[in-house]
């Protein structure tokens, strides 16, 4: 037992309440599932201790010696042999999640699910539900769920169970200001914990049996201390995902429980990310726009009242629909040849309408030597959003490149994008050839397509390498001598939210278009160099000059920006 009477350990607590189901309450039936046998070995070895070990009062007699079986039955053996049962326990092994209906059609009277995180186990949950449920609405008795920190690769179901307790109809406790279930962090191993005296843990004098009790209590102090040491090694080996397979198993964060053993490439630079991301939060550079074309073809636009899409990932509240266009910086050299170029992630029309999918294009400036522009190299417009039809999603997309005379390399996960710009515009205006490309990066690729480039694996780490390249590329210093890394340039705080979050099934729309961006860049710098047009009095940004979009004391005077915020678009304090 430790703070809060809270047991810390699952497997000492699932015992517990078992054998308090099978001892106290007549015609018992537990249910245990177990993903894998060697968690039922730790349960069987730890309930035969716990029915050895008690006084004969406090428990009911096995009939079954063999608590290796999946069924023991307890209660008293007649003269004759004949058994009165008066409790059963049933364990069960899900198999890796393929022996879903194992503990169907049972009458359980308490259920539990141990290490839910090892293997899926959704459907195995979904066999057991109906026996649980009461004629009277929600369960006829708490179902428990327990999983610890590790490595969670197959835990889709478990992170899901756990972040959205209320959903399943499950106790729910209030973590980071969310509801969740209840988070057990690694300050609870058994090395940071001191063993005193009950009396003293509650401050007030005891007697009896009680003042004998002992209570172990963590030290949080010191389990902070050790556990930062420790990932301060982690974080200095060479072998891949040290550091996050201590913090999974470890974890003092939501974040921390439900990391991935493949390292995100963006994690050592998470805490720069996360700062950077406050930072925009606070100042929300930008606009939000609606633009609409003129009849001669001239692309222009207005203030939105529109917020963009403020959560990742995207909740009810966000309105995906009619998400607004966001400006960083005007187009300046009109006329100017491959200035201006994007990456579009489209979104599938075959997808359901409960899909996460986005539509994503980001706009850039290339880099063409104007000591007065702070905007080479950074992001000058954005776009995310999912109308109902794709062709009112690829309108905007289009008016977007027109108002900057931008091409764009597309992911060509679908032929909505070629078939939209290709019969009515000319795809070569619009949208990047890629023969060179592909021939770099995948020359058996079986896509024979002129424009845009596959989602292949190939092509998926050509792109995250363009992002991390961009990202830990040193721009500057600060006064006090410490580099300036390039994700300072990064203007949308959901693009780097999907950064920090990244894991590789994650849906990251934002990301995936920004690694084309930056690939379609690098590609027209070995032969494409941007042709720009001398800016006249009519090219300067009719904004006046403001502060540093990045924040930052820097001792250059090219950081300086041009955008004037007008209104704070994101709308998150």
């Amino acid at each position: 037992m430790t703070d809060g009477f809270t047991v810390t350990h699952n497997s000492d607590f699932i015992v517990s309440l078992t054998c308090r189901e099978l001892f106290c309450f007549d015609n018992a039936e537990v249910l245990g599932l177990f993903s894998i046998s060697q968690d039922k070995d730790t349960f069987n070895k730890k309930f035969g201790v716990a029915i050895s070990d008690k006084d004969n009062f406090l428990i009911v007699p096995s009939i079954d010696k063999d608590l290796s079986q999946t069924l023991i039955r307890f209660g008293v053996t007649r003269k004759n042999n004949e058994p009165i049962i008066l409790s059963q326990l049933f364990t069960y092994l899900t198999k890796a999640g393929k022996a879903t209906e194992v503990g169907a059609g049972k009458s359980t009277t308490f259920f539990f699910f141990d290490e839910i995180a090892k293997e899926e186990m959704q459907g195995a949950w979904d066999a057991v539900k109906p026996a649980l449920r009461s004629s009277f609405g929600g369960y006829r008795n708490p179902p428990l769920f327990a999983f610890t920190g590790g490595n969670v690769e197959k835990s889709k179901d478990a992170i899901d169970l756990f972040m959205n307790p209320d959903v399943n109809e499950l106790l729910s406790f209030d973590t980071e200001g969310k509801q969740t279930g209840k988070f057990m962090g690694g300050w609870y191993r058994a090395d940071f914990k001191n063993t005193i005296p009950l009396a003293q843990y509650l401050n007030k004098p005891v007697t009896g049996e009680l003042a004998k009790l002992q209570i172990q209590v963590t030290d949080f102090e010191r389990a902070n201390t050790i556990l930062d040491q420790e990932q301060t090694v982690a974080k200095e080996s060479k072998k891949p995902g040290t550091l996050a397979k201590h913090k999974m198993y470890n974890p003092r964060t939501l974040d921390e429980m439900s990391l991935s053993v493949t390292e995100s490439p963006f994690q050592r630079y998470r805490e720069g990310l996360k700062r950077h991301q406050d930072w925009l939060y606070e100042t929300k550079p930008g606009k939000a726009v609606e633009l609409y074309t003129l009849p001669g073809g001239e692309v222009k636009y207005t203030l939105s009242e529109k917020l963009p899409i403020a959560n990742f990932p995207h909740k009810d509240t966000d309105l995906i629909e009619d998400a607004p266009i966001m400006l960083y910086d005007e187009p300046v050299h009109k006329g100017s040849y491959k200035l201006h170029v994007g990456g579009l992630d489209p979104y599938n029309i075959g997808q359901t309408g409960t899909s996460s999918s986005l539509g994503a294009l980001y706009l850039m400036r290339r880099h063409y030597g104007g000591l007065d522009d702070a905007f080479q190299d950074t992001m000058v417009a954005s776009y995310v959003a999912r109308p109902e039809r794709i062709p009112m999603f690829l309108k905007k997309i289009k008016e977007l490149l027109d108002y900057f005379e931008a091409s764009m390399l597309h992911e060509s996960s679908t032929d909505a994008v070629l078939d939209y710009f290709d019969k009515d515009y000319g795809a070569e205006t619009y949208l990047a050839k890629t023969w060179n490309l592909k021939q770099e990066i995948q020359p058996n690729t079986s896509y024979k397509g002129t424009y845009g480039v596959p989602p292949t694996p190939a092509f998926q780490k050509a792109w995250m390498n363009k992002i991390i390249d961009y990202i830990s590329e040193v721009i500057g210093e600060t006064d006090t001598g410490k580099p300036i890394l390039g994700y300072t340039r990064i203007l949308d705080p959901l693009l780097i939210e999907e950064m920090l979050q990244w894991k590789e099934d994650l849906n990251v729309d934002r990301v995936v278009s920004f690694g084309h961006m930056l690939l379609y860049r690098d590609s027209l710098e070995k032969n494409d160099k941007p042709v720009v047009i001398n800016r006249t009095e009519s090219d300067q940004p009719a904004q006046p000059k403001t502060r540093s979009v990045w924040g930052i004391s820097q001792k250059t005077s090219r950081r300086t920006t041009s955008v004037k915020q007008t209104r704070k678009p994101f709308g998150i304090k």
